[in-house]
């Protein structure tokens, strides 16, 4: 009977309340669990709470003793609580109560789960390295310890780990703290089985998505690894750096997405024509010429999962997506004669205001070979159709780039491109570009 007092006064401390101060006397505790067991056979603990994390619940006070949170328990409903309930995972489950941990134990392994208690922070911390967890259940106050501590030290274990912050006390710093430590969810007493199993639920479901984009992103890794061996081998190969030549290789590279090519060749002669407004001398018009037909050479070597993604990319990917103006300068600078045109490609995407990448250069630091690249790139983009849009008229596309011009692009640069438009294709659209043999140019064709 001893054991059943104990049982009960841990669950009172699981709901939030504090057993120390508003202790019911055993007597009426032993009475009460002997009426029950005469009556019906059985008594099962109900934890009235939502569980849900909200400025209200998140300020109550602690609450106390509340006769109508045990309730009697008809013969049978028990097992329709529990039915198909069975998951199956590790679970750490932290706290200082040895009754509550006892009662996590309980709960959990009924659902299928395994479940390592835990007293304190260093008993957590090498139960973790002796038999990683899936997910982490930790009371926010352990006494002398911290539960805060306990997830900062096992996020540092792990990044796929999913914590939940169990408390009655949860304040906006704990909140706040969670956010940053990378907390998958709170988890506010009291509470009962089902809303426990319900959160351990989700919290396996992101480890589960984790453990997914992990195994993701190393396949990335090692795809981009193997296609950027190739193309540095490709571009190896090269004996002479003239624009023909490029063209050749593009053209082989390209051979499963032409219409990528197409673009690259329009960007070129564009950011060719935009140099000449801008009265730079030959030397660096070839050089901008042959950085902006190789401006996205590094999206060669990235997955194909990413480049033709027909949805918006996650962050992790448009973080692999990023990496491509290194890749493209690293391979292209591999050849000495197309070094220039590697230092337009490294830039190509950053912006005037210092919020593009990979180095988030502002203003005249950017190469002006990148700044005409950029824009070029941006004005054939958007006349140019695509899987999901129509195409803009040149005047809808110059109104864009005047629009950004100063924060993503070099104004000077912006009104060069809008000469260049004004004289060769007043509302018009680019359509295609071939290589010259007579004029050793790239030709712009377009649609009137």
């Amino acid at each position: 009977m001893a054991q059943i007092v104990a049982w009960r006064l841990s669950i009172l401390a699981i709901s939030g309340v504090d057993v120390s101060v508003r202790r019911p006397p055993v007597r009426v505790v032993v009475d009460e669990i002997l009426d029950t067991l005469l009556k019906v056979g059985f008594v099962l603990p109900i934890l009235m709470g939502t569980g849900t994390l909200s400025i209200r619940t998140v300020c109550q006070p602690r609450r106390t003793v509340d006769r109508r949170r045990w309730g009697v328990v008809p013969p049978g409903t028990l097992a329709g609580l529990t039915k198909g309930v069975v998951m199956t995972g590790h679970i750490l489950a932290l706290d200082d109560e040895p009754g509550v941990r006892a009662l996590l134990s309980t709960w959990l392994q009924s659902a299928g789960l395994r479940c390592s208690p835990a007293a304190t922070t260093s008993d957590a911390l090498a139960l973790y390295d002796r038999d990683p967890a899936d997910v982490a259940l930790i009371d926010l106050r352990l006494g002398a310890d911290d539960g805060m501590a306990a997830a900062r030290g096992l996020r540092a274990k792990s990044d796929d780990l999913a914590i939940v912050l169990v408390t009655g006390y949860a304040s906006f710093d704990a909140a706040v703290e969670g956010l940053r430590l990378g907390v998958m969810d709170y988890l506010l007493k009291p509470f009962t089985r089902n809303e426990l199993l319900t959160m351990v639920k989700r919290a396996l479901n992101w480890r589960a998505e984790q453990l997914r984009q992990r195994a993701d992103r190393d396949g990335f890794a090692l795809e981009i690894q193997q296609r950027r061996s190739e193309l540095s081998e490709a571009f190896a190969r090269i004996e002479v750096a003239s624009i023909a030549a490029i063209d050749a290789l593009l053209t082989t590279l390209s051979r499963s997405s032409p219409e990528t090519f197409e673009h690259a060749k329009r960007v070129a002669h564009i950011a060719t024509l935009i140099s000449s407004q801008l009265g730079m001398s030959d030397i660096e018009t070839m050089q901008v010429e042959r950085g902006a037909l190789l401006h996205d050479i590094g999206k060669v070597a990235l997955p194909d999962a990413i480049i033709y993604k027909p949805g918006p990319l996650t962050e992790a990917e448009m973080a692999i997506m990023r990496t491509h103006p290194q890749i493209g300068h690293d391979i292209v600078a591999a050849v000495p004669a197309l070094r220039p045109a590697a230092q337009i490609i490294l830039a190509s995407h950053e912006r005037w205001d210092g919020l593009g990448y990979p180095a988030g250069l502002s203003g005249t630091s950017i190469p002006v070979g990148a700044r005409v690249a950029s824009v070029a790139d941006v004005f054939d983009v958007l006349t140019s159709p695509r899987n999901y849009r129509d195409p803009v008229s040149a005047d809808s596309a110059s109104t864009e780039l005047t629009r950004c011009a100063g924060t993503q692009f070099d104004p000077d640069v912006v009104r060069a491109c809008l000469r260049v438009v004004e004289c060769i294709a007043p509302g018009g659209t680019w359509r295609t570009v071939a290589w010259n043999n007579t004029t050793g140019h790239l030709a712009l064709g377009k649609i009137a």
